[in-house]
């Protein structure tokens, strides 16, 4: 407090507007000064100047276990206060007028740490509950309702009923900003009954929605099923769905036919996550069309983010940081491909089959990707073709010409002369080659009569060289 020491004089006590003296005292104080004056300040609390008063102090209110690494406002005198020491990290409830502090949760896979602060916000939910959102760079995106903490839990069933109970290990993933999202399996069948679909080919793509919100990409599309009758429109398709997110509320169904050739992409409707088939006899006109372009965007969902702020209605992340761009092309160097002949009977395609092949003598790009458990995808990683080799041309007594190569792949090339060898062979013969011709029977009522290697091919363009560390010592400068 504001203390008058033994001895001491003030000039003037209702002006305290000079200095701190203490080289004069009594008379020789000069005006408007004091000489001493323990936790003092020259105006009050409320501010009035001209008034000696003491400074305001502190007072203990409480603390967090750890290092406090940063805070999230809620409403009136609540905060919630994240800490750490490294190794133990946790979230709790400070109420500033009550000086107390709460754990809401204690658990090391938060993984918080000293030299990355957190920056969040709150959002009040219809249930008067409260969902705080936050980031640091270091961590993934993530939020947390309050009221409802996501433990893991142990399940139990007996006489067909489950009963699970809740531990004190937080469930980590369940509280991904980004959530885990399951891909589903779509298969389309031919339908069992008529319909009114026309003659064509069609597929099907899912999006999953919470509530009446689309959340994530139009999904992995469809096998390829091709419809015809003589009549153009007797038919119907059966959509089977696998391994559905229950995560999720709902899922919207996008239809893509390709009739007369022509293209034409209709929202088929939105349907609860525990559908597992669906049947489609017709499309409707009225129906809303969808963009070809949405149904292939890719969404980046990044791993993290610096932080999170609140402008307006709005949440904005800021500072994004994307998932690790491995380089997996080495490896996609020395995929092999391989083809298979198989044979089915005549009906098959008229029945709705949907084992469709390739051309033969005609060239395809292939390659690898992966899908993330957030539903986004990896970069695309081209397979080339095999590397070439020398390719014995022979002709049997039936003046057939072979390829010699592992195995003899047969030609019906009649009265041609014999060539010698030349690099650029595969440009007159076919050099893929058959490495089994026993017979497997496939569950679809398909034969595999035939199997081998893809055949060799190159292009005038020639891989990049000046990026060794991508396409491996092997590849630059080769044909690509």
């Amino acid at each position: 407090m504001a203390k008058n020491n033994a001895g001491s004089t003030f000039k003037n006590q209702s002006l305290f507007n000079s200095s701190l003296v203490t080289d004069a005292t009594g008379p020789f104080l000069p005006e408007s000064s004091w000489s001493y004056a323990r936790n003092a300040i020259n105006n009050s609390v409320k501010g009035d100047l001209g008034t000696l008063s003491t400074e305001p102090s502190n007072l203990f209110c409480t603390q967090a276990p750890y290092v406090i690494i940063g805070s999230i406002f809620i409403e009136a005198d609540k905060w919630v206060i994240f800490s750490t020491n490294n190794f133990n990290s946790e979230i709790g409830m400070f109420e500033e007028t009550n000086c107390t502090y709460s754990v809401i949760v204690n658990s090391p896979c938060l993984n918080f740490n000293s030299d990355y602060l957190i920056i969040g916000i709150s959002k009040p939910s219809d249930d008067c509950s409260f969902t705080i959102y936050w980031d640091d760079g270091y961590n993934l995106s993530r939020f947390l309702n309050l009221s409802k903490v996501p433990w893991i839990q142990n399940c139990v069933t007996l006489n067909d009923c489950t009963t699970c109970t809740d531990t004190t290990v937080l469930d980590c993933d369940a509280i991904r900003l980004d959530p885990l999202l399951n891909t589903p399996k779509v298969t389309l069948t031919k339908g069992t009954g008529v319909g009114q679909l026309y003659n064509g080919t069609y597929q099907v793509q899912i999006a999953y929605m919470l509530g009446n919100q689309k959340v994530s990409d139009w999904l992995i599309p469809s096998n390829y099923l091709t419809l015809f009758s003589h009549s153009n429109s007797n038919a119907a398709i059966e959509v089977n769905l696998e391994n559905l997110d229950t995560r999720y509320d709902y899922f919207q169904v996008a239809m893509i036919a390709v009739i007369n050739e022509k293209s034409v992409q209709t929202l088929m409707g939105t349907y609860s996550i525990r559908e597992t088939k669906i049947s489609y006899d017709y499309i409707d006109n009225a129906l809303d069309p969808v963009p070809l372009a949405d149904l292939t965007i890719m969404t980046p969902v990044p791993d993290k983010t610096t932080a999170i702020y609140k402008t307006g209605s709005y949440a904005v992340r800021v500072g994004p940081i994307n998932k690790f761009d491995f380089n997996y092309q080495p490896l996609a160097n020395q995929i092999e491909t391989f083809w298979q002949s198989v044979e089915y009977k005549n009906t098959y395609y008229k029945n709705g089959g949907t084992n469709i092949g390739y051309m033969r003598d005609e060239v395809y790009s292939f390659f690898i990707r992966w899908i993330y458990d957030t539903g986004d995808k990896s970069s695309s990683y081209h397979i080339p073709g095999r590397a070439d080799t020398n390719f014995a041309l022979t002709q049997d007594n039936n003046a057939s010409l072979t390829i010699n190569e592992l195995a003899p792949c047969p030609f019906t090339l009649n009265d041609i002369e014999t060539p010698a060898y030349t690099p650029r062979v595969f440009e007159v013969y076919n050099t893929a080659y058959v490495s089994s011709l026993a017979p497997v029977q496939l569950s679809d009522g398909g034969t595999v009569i035939a199997e081998g290697k893809m055949g060799y091919w190159e292009s005038t363009e020639r891989y990049d060289d000046l990026k060794p560390e991508i396409w491996n010592a092997d590849i630059p400068g080769r044909p690509d």
